[in-house]
């Protein structure tokens, strides 16, 4: 993982963040592509996001892409939603 918030680029205060949130995945807790690092602002910021919708959290296909470039993946292969 890298040593920055993929949001603002912060370097201290940093969390890991789950992509799917645990109660709607818990079977990805531990699964690397279901994993980023956030600042503590920007963490929180998403959970309260994440709150006020009313859809499921799905995320476009260029953040899968990205976040899949964080972890050395492939966007077709490793970065998609799982099942």
């Amino acid at each position: 993982m890298q040593a920055f918030c993929s949001a603002c680029g912060a370097t201290e205060d940093l969390t890991v963040d789950h992509i799917q949130p645990l109660h709607l995945r818990p079977d990805l807790a531990y699964t690397l592509t279901n994993l980023d690092v956030l600042c503590r602002s920007c963490n929180g910021a998403k959970d309260a996001d994440l709150g006020r919708r009313t859809k499921s959290p799905g995320q476009p296909p260029h953040v899968k892409a990205q976040k899949a470039l964080h972890f050395g993946l492939s966007p077709e292969k490793d970065g998609g939603e799982a099942a």
